[in-house]
Order: C-alpha cells, then sequence, then structure tokens
C-alpha cells in the first residue's frame, strides 16, 4: 500500500518517463510478431548469450519481483548475468508498486464489524459467482462497507456493475444501500432477475432485513459530469470493479466533480484507453507520458500466473506463444495479419501442423498446404519455442511499470483536482487470483 503524496508521484512519473524511453522497443514488441519482426535480434548481445541457458525456473526467479536479492537467485544461475539485466530487473523493481496482497493489513484497515454475513446467503452467493470473481467481491464490498463507516455515507453506487454481484454482496451481506448503474439494460435485467431468486431464497429462509440493490440504466461521459449525482440529498460514494478502458476515468472524472465522498476504482482493459482516459494529470501530459495499445495490451497480463506456469512444469504450455508466431509468418504472406483465429487447446500435445490446422479452421477462404506448414523455416521457429516465452517473460515485467504509470496517473489527478484528499493504492486480493488487484481508494 502506498499514500499518494504529489511530490513523489511527480518524480515517480518523472522516472517512469526515463525507462519508457529507454525499453519502449519491448514493451511495443507484440509476441506475435516474434519471428517476422526478429524480436530476439532486438535484445543486448549479452542478454542472448545468457537467456537461453536458464531452465524455466531461472526464468521465473529472473522476473519474480519478489526475488528482488540478487544474492537469492544468482547462486542458482549456471552464469552470472549480465549486469544490465540485472539493472533492468532493478529499475522495473524500484518504479512498480508492489502487487502483494496481506490479507491481515486489509482486515486491519477496513473491516466493519457491524454486519455478519449470514451463511445462508453466502451459500446462494456462491451459487452464481465464481471463485476468482466471489473473492475480489468480497473484499472491494468489506472496503466499502468499511469507507460508509468512516465517512458517514448510507449508499454506494457501483458504475458498470454488469451483472451486480458486488451490489448485490453489498446489499444483502453488508447491509448497505446499493445503486447498480450499467449503460447496458440487459444487464440491469439480469441482475434484477436474480436479486428476486436471492430475495425469495431468504424469505424462505426467514432471512430479512436488507433492501435489495436498486438499477439504474446511465451512460456516464468523460469530461461531462453526469448531473444525475448533483442533487442527491444522502452521502455516498462510487466504486468500479474492474471497470473497463475509459470507464475508470470516467469514474474518476464524476468523483472529483461531484459530492462523492470516497471511490474505490479498480480498473482493467488498459489497452482500451484512449487519449482523453490517459493521460489525466498534468503532470503526466507534461512529461508527455504515452503508452502503445501493445504496452497497455501487456500491461493487462499477470506476471505473479506466468512465475507459475514456469515453476509447475507448465510451461510447455506456452509453447502456443512460438506456434501462433510462426503461423503468423504464413498468414502475412496471405494478407492476413493478425487475424483473430479459434482458440486451440492443449496446443503442448500437438504438433504444429495440427495446431495451425485446428487455429484457422474458422477463418473463410482460407487454405494453407500441409507443405507450408512443415518448411525448413517453421521447423526452425518451432525448435526456438523457449526462446518466445524468455521474450515474453521479459515484456512481463515491463508491464508492472506501465500498470503502475496508469494508477499513479489517475491518482495525481485526484490530488490535482481535490488537494486535501487522501489517496492510496492498495492490493486489495491475491494477483494470482485476480491479476488487476490494485485499487485506488479515495476519501475526501
Amino acid at each position: 500500500m502506498i499514500v499518494v503524496q504529489v511530490e513523489d508521484a511527480e518524480h515517480w512519473i518523472a522516472q517512469i518517463k526515463k525507462f519508457v524511453s529507454a525499453f519502449s522497443w519491448l514493451q511495443d514488441s507484440f509476441v506475435l510478431d516474434f519471428y517476422i519482426n526478429n524480436h530476439w535480434s532486438k535484445l543486448p548481445t549479452l542478454w542472448k548469450e545468457f537467456l537461453p541457458t536458464l531452465t524455466p525456473n531461472d526464468l521465473a526467479d529472473l522476473i519474480d519481483l519478489e526475488k528482488q536479492r540478487l544474492s537469492t537467485i544468482i547462486p542458482y544461475f549456471r552464469t552470472v548475468p549480465p549486469l544490465s539485466l540485472l539493472a533492468f530487473k532493478a529499475s522495473v523493481s524500484v518504479l512498480s508498486l508492489s502487487r502483494t496482497f496481506s490479507p491481515l493489513k486489509l482486515k486491519q484497515k477496513h473491516t466493519n464489524n457491524q454486519t455478519e454475513v449470514h451463511p445462508e446467503f453466502k451459500k446462494l452467493f456462491h451459487r452464481h459467482v465464481k471463485l476468482k470473481k466471489r473473492t475480489e467481491v468480497v473484499n472491494t464490498a468489506n472496503i466499502l462497507s468499511s469507507l460508509c463507516t468512516e465517512t458517514g455515507s448510507t449508499h454506494v453506487y457501483d458504475i458498470g456493475s454488469g451483472l451486480g454481484h458486488l451490489s448485490r454482496y453489498l446489499s444483502y451481506g453488508c447491509n448497505v444501500q446499493t445503486t447498480c448503474v450499467d449503460k447496458i439494460q440487459d444487464f440491469g435485467q439480469s441482475a434484477t432477475k436474480f436479486d428476486k431468486e436471492l430475495e425469495s431464497f431468504l424469505i424462505k429462509k426467514s432471512i430479512s432485513g436488507a433492501s435489495p440493490p436498486s438499477h439504474v440504466c446511465l451512460t456516464l461521459e468523460l469530461n461531462k459530469h453526469e448531473q444525475y449525482f448533483e442533487h442527491l440529498s444522502h452521502q455516498f460514494g462510487f466504486t468500479g470493479l474492474h471497470a473497463c478502458g475509459n470507464l475508470s476515468p470516467v469514474i474518476i472524472h464524476n468523483f472529483v466533480n461531484s459530492p462523492a465522498k470516497f471511490l474505490v476504482s479498480v480498473g482493467c482493459c488498459y489497452m482500451k484507453l484512449d487519449d482523453n482516459g490517459f493521460p489525466l494529470s498534468a503532470t503526466a501530459k507534461h512529461h508527455d507520458l504515452k503508452f502503445s495499445y501493445e504496452a497497455l495490451e501487456v500491461a493487462c497480463h499477470a506476471n505473479e500466473q506466468y512465475c507459475e506456469r514456469l515453476r509447475n512444469g507448465q510451461v510447455r504450455k506456452l509453447m502456443t506463444h512460438s506456434y501462433r508466431a510462426a503461423l503468423e509468418t504464413i498468414l502475412v504472406g496471405k494478407g492476413l495479419r493478425r487475424a483473430g483465429l479459434k482458440g486451440v487447446p492443449h496446443t503442448e500435445q500437438l504438433e504444429f501442423y495440427e495446431y495451425a490446422t485446428a487455429a484457422i479452421s474458422r477463418v473463410p477462404n482460407l487454405t494453407i498446404d500441409n507443405s507450408e506448414l512443415t518448411t525448413p523455416y517453421i521447423k526452425d521457429c518451432v525448435n526456438d519455442w523457449f526462446k518466445v516465452v524468455i521474450f515474453y517473460s521479459l515484456r512481463l515485467l515491463t508491464a508492472n511499470v506501465v500498470e503502475t504509470a496508469v494508477l499513479l496517473d489517475r491518482s495525481l489527478f485526484v490530488k490535482e483536482q481535490v488537494p486535501n484528499s487522501n489517496v492510496e493504492i492498495i492490493p486489495i486480493f491475491n494477483p494470482n487470483v485476480g491479476p488487476r488487484n490494485l485499487a485506488i481508494v479515495c476519501v475526501k
């Protein structure tokens, strides 16, 4: 957790800009184009000599930011890593927000002992919500409930609420009045259906006292403060759990321009941000901090989950990166650059020609001769599959810096607009469960 201080954050942004200038070639290199653009040749010579000597477990240790002390990893490498590679990792570590989740710290800071969630409610709630989403919802709801108590608020507006799982848990599990706000009417109708099912279940179990969430179909726009929130008579706060692309900046704009007392914002789909959604702050604009689509896209992936795959004997499942990049060399020759293909399960069990045949099966008017799939060049590409994994792993390290820049920019924007606000960036669940686990928590 960090408490955002303007001067520190401004310096942080300036240092990130320097890092981006030095490593944009890595951030902007789509793995799909690995063979087409010869990405391996872009690495420093000493890196190219050292990295292929690593085992999958070594590679996981290299990109694991929790293993920051060199003394814990260097003795296990066959050769000493290049100093420039270690400096690269150290720079990423210094410039990245910590994503380490501490349940105890979160519980100590954000608890609301007034409400005990009924076990029967939990039972039904679990029916509709997968474990990953369940953890995210419960932790976010506990923070929101705590902030309601802290600020004397009685209501939470869940922006981009989708099927309303968070709002439902807040209403029935935490006894907090909640309104779901979503521009897609079908989501509201489905959410209402789930509400009624839950209400009926609770009545049968003689459990009462909580009111269901209300639902509003509303389109919020960037740089247009929504009049809906201006004249509310109750104290309230905003939340957006994995609000996609520009929706997170929209929520932040509405927070700073409304009477809202608090905000809990967890973003996602950074590659869908446009120039209106990033950068927001004067500091980031001053430094002309911008990212390509490719850099923002890789920031949506999880370093932690990739490390697990490298360590747990699942590395051959990552061959799919190489297979797809090799297939791209054929598709480009047919005028189909970055075409959407069918996902192919269990790639590690397939020969390349089997994978390629399955992947292109839904592309209309496309045929590829078997001879094209078994050329010496394609065989060389497939045999070099671990180099693709190495390159992708290095890109994942830069992802942490990109996400940090986006979240610092949003936090600085709040501090610029509401100077007396308290702004924190907190890991609110395990990144191995939910990759986008960093929440911006603001209180006016």
